[in-house]
């Protein structure tokens, strides 16, 4: 019998009926919570709060937090969560995650998500009318922070971090979060209309979600270069290796990027692979603990970088050529305009990746890699022309992404 078939069968039998509970249990307590503020006055600035645990990521707030920060209409903080632990499946220490807030802001608004004392932060007493999460999983937060309990006291509302690229038929992933979210804005048409087909009508009159477009490629269609003397060639590798989630081309290209960098000394390599992908290798029991140590030692040996950059965006600006696997990084590049090596996967492509996908450089092999790498640094960029028509085209699909996100909850607020 049809495994497919099969799965549809099982969703309907068993996802249906326990979505329909959930998403009623969540429109209940949003629906309370918006019943309250009917009682409230409004007065500004709006209370924003911005719940930050994973600095690799902060980069698709970031154009939102900063115009709001400058915006005397909003009044916004941070709450900040500790990093959490992979390899012991919990919620770890404080370490570098409140070192690069403080650091990038400076005079910005703090609240620790957990205390000295171990005692997590009473968020109502904060009185927050709009909260803004990084990424949509619960799972990793202090009890008092997943958006199933912030609901019932603030409008949860959420940026994704990452695009929506598969071609999902219009299953909604992580709709366990999405429940939870009175204001969520999509990065992708097909996936808004998703989103709004996955809810009820009753339940849509509680959830906001708009597709305004996505604030992070307004700022990488703007990066400027820092001049740098040698060509540079970022890889990035996909964390997971399982086929049906994307798999990785870590293990098959890992060796030979150590040989031609070997042969390319007049090239710099930066590999920045998914923060999750090394934990992922080590926790599966794909290579050890000493094997990732000795791996990285031998990138060093042949001079190959790991990009230490927070912000991968500071990184784009002195990298020539990108290798990547199916990942979000490939929408950000692609909008510098310069050119992306694509090593494909077995998930069927949105339509919207699949448009750019098409002026990208399609390698199924190693030796198709070091092909369209040969050309590439010989300046045969044949794509060159046809990539910068596209961007043209889209310069004015989103006028001001950013702004159009600060005045929707703005309005938002007024007409409460």
């Amino acid at each position: 019998m049809n495994i497919d078939f099969l799965k549809k069968i099982g969703h309907m039998v068993l996802d249906r009926p326990m979505d329909w509970y959930l998403d009623k249990r969540s429109m209940s307590r949003i629906k309370k919570h918006l019943d309250s503020l009917e009682e409230r006055k409004k007065t500004l600035p709006i209370k924003v709060a911005y719940v930050v645990q994973m600095p690799e990521v902060w980069d698709k707030q970031q154009p939102v937090y900063e115009a709001m920060a400058k915006d005397e209409r909003f009044d916004v903080s941070f709450i900040i969560v500790p990093k959490y632990d992979f390899q012991n499946n919990k919620i770890g220490e404080y370490g570098r995650e409140r070192k690069f807030f403080h650091k990038k802001y400076p005079d910005a608004k703090f609240l620790l998500a957990i205390n000295k004392s171990g005692e997590l932060i009473n968020i109502a007493k904060y009185k927050f009318d709009y909260i803004f999460y990084e990424r949509p999983y619960d799972i990793y937060l202090p009890d008092t922070l997943k958006a199933s309990k912030v609901c019932r006291i603030s409008k949860v509302c959420y940026v994704p971090y990452v695009t929506h690229d598969s071609a999902d038929k219009g299953r909604i992933f992580n709709r366990d979060f999405y429940r939870h979210v009175y204001m969520g804005f999509t990065n992708s048409e097909i996936f808004c209309r998703n989103l709004k087909k996955s809810f009820s009508e009753k339940n849509l009159k509680y959830h906001k979600f708009v597709n305004l477009g996505y604030p992070i490629l307004d700022i990488c269609r703007t990066l400027e270069d820092i001049p740098h003397d040698k060509k540079c060639i970022m890889w990035a590798p996909r964390w997971a290796f399982t086929k049906e989630i994307g798999g990785s081309h870590f293990l098959d290209y890992k060796d030979e990027m150590l040989d031609f960098a070997l042969d390319n000394k007049s090239v710099d390599i930066v590999e920045r692979p998914h923060p999750l992908m090394f934990p992922n290798i080590i926790k599966t029991g794909i290579m050890s603990e000493n094997e990732v140590q000795n791996y990285k030692k031998k990138c060093e040996e042949n001079c190959i970088k790991f990009d230490n950059n927070m912000m991968i965006e500071d990184s784009f600006k002195k990298t020539d050529i990108l290798i990547s696997d199916w990942s979000s990084i490939l929408w950000l590049f692609f909008y510098t305009g310069k050119p992306i090596i694509y090593c494909p996967c077995d998930v069927e492509l949105s339509e919207e990746l699949d448009e750019i996908v098409k002026l990208m450089y399609i390698a199924e092999s190693w030796e198709d890699v070091k092909r369209i790498l040969d050309d590439l640094l010989n300046g045969n960029d044949y794509m060159k022309e046809q990539r910068e028509h596209y961007l043209e085209l889209q310069k004015n699909k989103y006028n001001d992404a950013t702004g159009s996100i600060l005045e929707f909850v703005y309005d938002d607020f007024t007409s409460q």
